[in-house]
């Protein structure tokens, strides 16, 4: 069961977040799913199975719950931090069609991670209405509105098993280098990437920046002011590496991004 639930309801649209701090490899009972929830993961990682098809979930890829599915959720490398967002017709209109949606595997672009965690920290400050509903619309339609959506249907079995090793091994295990991954997943430097990319639409290094950089972005969505801090524990090489990157991602400076997103004093 989640640990934390917290709702927030603006017109249109009713948002929950829930952080679950379980590290339980085996699976949870069967839970039927009763209305289309768009699931925006923030930090950690999990594995779902729904009517029998498993995937990985972490803070680089949202998916859909899809009325009528069952699913079952596993923690193999600990807890996680996820938005609900429930939007109605008039917010997203036709981009919400459940055959659309089913199985896709929706990308969240470092844009649309900016605008997930903007939106909970205005969410949290109280902001009107209008303009939580107007940030929740643009954050459901810029991921839900992709073309086309890359769904696990046209990738193959052992490409997506592959793929969730490597997710599960860079969250769990870290290791330092390709090879170092090439070695734990048991598959070739060449195949694991190939794979993977195939499966995500993501390099194996853009995404292991991607995880850090949103591990980092967590951490100062807390207020933490300890960079050097932040960059060691998070897995950057220093300091002035996490900026750059922060820099890159989002156009800001640490301080700024800080001053955006953490808890007001």
């Amino acid at each position: 069961m989640p640990e934390d639930l917290a709702h927030f309801y603006v017109p249109g649209v009713e948002m929950a977040i829930v952080t679950c701090g379980s590290r339980e490899r085996h699976w949870t009972a069967e839970e039927p799913i009763m209305n289309l929830c768009l699931i925006v993961p923030s930090e950690g990682m999990f594995v779902r199975r729904a009517d029998g098809v498993e995937h990985v979930v972490d803070s680089v890829r949202a998916y859909v719950q899809i009325p009528g599915e069952v699913q079952q959720i596993a923690h193999p490398a600990g807890g996680d931090v996820c938005t609900a967002i429930k939007a109605s017709e008039p917010i997203i209109g036709a981009l919400g069609d459940p055959s659309r949606l089913h199985r896709a595997a929706l990308i969240i672009s470092p844009a649309v991670d900016l605008a997930h965690r903007i939106l909970l920290a205005r969410a949290r400050d109280r902001a009107e209405d209008f303009e939580l509903s107007e940030r929740a619309a643009n954050l459901v339609g810029g991921i839900v509105d992709t073309d086309p959506l890359v769904h696990s249907e046209r990738t193959s079995r052992l490409d997506r098993r592959l793929a969730a090793r490597v997710r599960e091994a860079i969250e769990g295990d870290n290791p330092s280098t390709l090879v170092e991954l090439a070695q734990v997943t048991g598959v070739s430097a060449y195949r694991l990437s190939r794979s993977f990319r195939r499966v995500t639409g993501l390099t194996v290094t853009r995404y292991r920046s991607q995880l850090r950089t949103r591990q980092a972005l967590a951490r100062l969505s807390q207020g933490d002011r300890n960079l050097a801090g932040i960059a060691a524990d998070v897995g950057f090489a220093d300091q002035a590496h996490l900026t750059r990157t922060l820099r890159a991602y989002s156009g800001q400076t640490p301080g700024a991004l800080r001053a955006v997103l953490a808890p007001s004093p």
